[in-house]
């Protein structure tokens, strides 16, 4: 069974080597919530698990293993900078098990995960008040791979797969979600780079009045902001348009 790794929660500032805050910021948890997840992960919700991973570049998988006692690595073994890819919780899914006929109704899901039955939907679609450890407990109880509902396109196992396609494949809210999170994530990465830009003009500028003694490179300095500031307020603009 698929357990929680407890020993990556309760070391995650000294594997990942950054503070709580850093971690609380990146990830959009805050330092109260953070703290009872270090102390107890076994509360974590699907949501938190999700924005724990997407904001430290962790795949939703590591933070999983058979045995919830494994030893912890270091940064390396976690944190994919380069090629992380966002990590999702496909609410369609439940329903393709139901229609499946894994299971025959949603009540027989809320025996399995301890639920009244008039609560069972909205809790099992409503990612953010789900905890990991019930989703695990209906998992492990019908056989069904938990990366069929935590997405991770990091790390997909052979069985997932194998199952994704029995049951239809992904769904197309899933689809729109990840496009969607990945259009997020280069828009922040643009930006940085624009605030880096922004900083590198404002030091060649000073360096160039120190050169010259002379103010005749402001006009170019400020063009050229002028230009990013412009391109920094369209990709507010287009951010904007595609949450609308």
């Amino acid at each position: 069974m698929l357990k929680l790794n407890e020993n990556l929660f309760k070391n995650l500032a000294c594997a990942l080597r950054m503070t709580y805050k850093e971690i609380s910021s990146q990830s959009n948890i805050s330092m109260t919530t953070l703290y009872r997840i270090i102390e107890t992960p076994s509360k974590i919700s699907v949501q938190q698990l999700i924005d724990l991973a997407n904001g430290l570049c962790v795949p939703v998988s590591r933070f999983f293993s058979k045995d919830s006692k494994e030893p912890v690595g270091g940064r390396e073994d976690y944190i994919e900078f380069n090629h992380y890819k966002f990590c999702f919780y496909d609410k369609d899914a439940m329903q393709k098990v139901i229609d499946s006929s894994i299971v025959s109704s949603y009540r027989d899901i809320a025996s399995i995960v301890g639920l009244h039955p008039n609560r069972v939907k909205e809790s099992l679609l409503a990612e953010h008040r789900l905890p990991v450890t019930r989703l695990l407990n209906l998992c492990d109880n019908l056989k069904i791979d938990f990366f069929n509902f935590v997405i991770d396109p990091n790390s997909i196992s052979v069985h997932a797969k194998e199952q994704w396609k029995s049951l239809g494949g992904v769904s197309e809210y899933a689809t729109i979600m990840h496009d969607f999170a990945t259009m997020q994530r280069e828009m922040a990465s643009l930006k940085i780079l624009l605030e880096d830009t922004k900083r590198d003009i404002d030091e060649l500028n000073r360096k160039l009045n120190a050169i010259t003694g002379t103010n005749d490179v402001q006009p170019i300095a400020w063009r050229t902001k002028r230009i990013i500031s412009e391109l920094a307020k369209e990709s507010k603009n287009s951010k904007n348009r595609q949450i609308i």
